[in-house]
């Protein structure tokens, strides 16, 4: 698809906010997740899945942690991983939930940095 190609591209080259509007229509379109994917190691697009990733990945990149946890979020919620295959299923809530604990810690880590007084 265009438009995800177009959005990691823009990520790759640090147009964070321009890579998450194409994502947010993305979120919006009626597209099927379930649409068949053209590798043989994916059974499906995931469009809507993939793409609250990619949205989280931009977020982390502009330091809004709390941001980039929600579209993780949405990915573990309402825009779940389709596939047929089990262990691809637990391979992808392993992925998240290693994700999303990273991304705690990187939000605490900055409260906590935020919280520290500066030096003159």
């Amino acid at each position: 698809m265009v438009s995800f190609n177009l959005g990691i591209t823009l990520r790759l080259n640090s147009k964070y906010n321009e890579s998450i509007i194409i994502f947010e229509e993305i979120l919006k379109s009626k597209l099927n997740d379930r649409d068949p994917a053209p590798s043989l190691m994916e059974h499906f697009r995931n469009y809507h899945y993939k793409a609250c990733l990619e949205i989280s990945y931009n977020y982390e990149k502009l330091k809004d942690y709390k941001k980039a946890l929600e579209y993780m979020n949405l990915a573990k919620t309402k825009y779940q991983f389709q596939d047929i295959c089990g262990t691809c299923f637990e391979q992808a809530k392993k992925e998240i939930e290693s994700r999303v604990k990273f991304l705690r810690n990187q939000k605490k880590e900055k409260q906590d940095n935020q919280l520290r007084p500066k030096n003159k």
